[in-house]
């Protein structure tokens, strides 16, 4: 992760920031997603906390409550991030399925 390779050292700013992706930005949350799912020793459950948050974050998101720069920006980073969990054969049915719902939405 941040182009170090320091094992223990990305395990442990990896499990710092699982306490605190409700407080990160959606550009934040699609890095993260990214740098983790190299990591076999942590990055199932840290992928599987960031799904979550994604998830949530895209039921709380509607045509309703959300303008259309807000819908682009979660678009792409919810995109990039199932694209690296897709990648990696990480990708969970609640944030796969939260996903297809906000798709449907702005068709």
């Amino acid at each position: 992760m941040l182009g170090v390779d320091a094992p223990t050292l990305s395990a442990a700013l990896a499990d710092q920031a699982m306490g605190r992706l409700h407080e990160f930005e959606l550009l934040d949350l699609m890095l993260l997603a990214w740098g983790t799912v190299p990591r076999p020793s942590w990055h199932i459950l840290a992928g599987q906390a960031i799904q979550a948050e994604l998830a949530s974050r895209l039921a709380e998101c509607n045509v309703e409550t959300c303008n259309e720069a807000s819908w682009g920006k979660l678009e792409e980073h919810v995109s990039a991030a199932l694209w690296a969990y897709t990648f990696a054969g990480l990708l969970t049915a609640r944030l796969l399925g939260a996903a297809r719902r906000a798709l449907a939405q702005r068709a």
